[in-house]
């Protein structure tokens, strides 16, 4: 018996109807469990994947904006996504990993040797991974010819992180932007587990800005809530990482010196534009210190908030940076952070 997990808002209504076919071709009975995209996501992503309540699922994603050279693809859809529940029982095999891994890492120098890796990660993708990709789909992003400046993105419409930012209504400041969206109120509201539904990012978008989001047109990194410079001397020098650089120490719950003896490839300098909090407060260079801590205390295995959200910590995007960073020195007088990644990118 083949349990499939049928979402039934949209086409992929249809695309349960046809994976049943084909399975049952193959001589399986396929038992369809019709459910909202709430159902689904309990069963799916926030359930337990070993016990048995489901096999397949009518999966579907959409693209929130666009980045330049996105070498983090394959691991995130290959090797622990957003580090959902999917991965409870299902360990990829290496020759999947390992240029999943290498990939997002940026482990090549040449754009043959990319190439080659983005071959592996396909090849061992169509035959072991955890996703089979059936159908892509262009949709339709619609605004009311009262409003403006909603910033259309090239692989993600109007679901990027600049439109309602942007946008004007009537050609005044102020007023309400009605927004129409199919799902709402699926996934935990809150920094540590929660805007996992693609939906509420808008929320999140909304209210929180981002220090450097990609171009909608380009996919480049671009300023908004700061101003960046890389030097880097990779692929095969290193910097040294002053001893007073920053690291968090998960035990003693406070960032600590990294010491001596630590490298890296590049150094990023984050330069601040800060304002105002929404009720007046303003910005310091404590809300970064936070922001940072906020993500070592999930991401580290012995930080307080990782057994709150484990599968999260698991999360490749999370564990790249993790792996990679190497320090930070904080600047009060000109808001302006230093930090240490042993990255390089061609």
């Amino acid at each position: 018996m083949v349990k499939l997990v049928q979402r039934i808002e949209d086409l992929r209504f249809q695309i349960g109807e046809y994976v049943a076919t084909e399975i049952e071709k193959l001589g399986f009975t396929v038992q369809l469990d019709p459910s909202t995209g709430l159902e689904a996501f309990f069963k799916v992503y926030a359930g337990d994947s070993t016990a048995g309540e489901w096999h397949i699922y009518t999966e579907g994603w959409i693209f929130g904006a666009i980045i330049q050279f996105d070498d983090g693809q394959p691991n995130f859809f290959y090797n622990g996504d957003f580090g959902s529940d999917v991965w409870g029982h299902y360990t990829p095999p290496p020759s999947l990993t390992v240029p999943c891994v290498a990939l997002e890492r940026a482990e090549y120098t040449t754009l043959d040797e990319r190439s080659a890796l983005l071959e592996a990660c396909t090849n061992a993708g169509v035959r072991d991974a955890v996703r089979v990709f059936l159908v892509a789909t262009k949709d339709v992003s619609l605004a009311h010819t009262s409003v403006s400046d909603a910033i259309f993105a090239v692989d993600a419409a109007f679901n990027n992180w600049w439109t309602l930012k942007a946008a004007i209504k009537g050609g005044v400041t102020g007023g309400t932007l009605r927004v129409g969206q199919p799902i709402h109120t699926v996934s935990g509201w809150n920094n540590v587990g929660g805007f996992t539904w693609v939906y509420e990012e808008y929320q999140r978008k909304l209210f929180s800005d981002e220090a450097v989001p990609t171009h909608p047109h380009t996919g480049t990194s671009t300023p908004f809530r700061a101003d960046y410079v890389v030097d880097t001397v990779g692929p095969d020098g290193k910097f040294s990482v002053p001893t007073d650089a920053q690291v968090w120490n998960s035990t003693a719950m406070a960032f600590e010196n990294a010491g001596s003896g630590v490298e890296a490839a590049s150094k990023v300098t984050y330069t601040f534009k800060f304002g105002n909090w929404h009720h007046g407060q303003a910005m310091t260079m404590d809300d970064i210190r936070w922001s940072m801590a906020e993500f070592f205390r999930i991401v580290q295995s012995t930080g307080d908030l990782n057994p709150e959200s484990p599968s999260l910590a698991a999360a490749p995007g999370f564990e790249f940076v993790n792996d990679l960073f190497r320090g930070a020195k904080f600047y009060e007088g000109n808001d302006t952070v230093e930090v240490w990644f042993d990255f390089w990118n061609p």
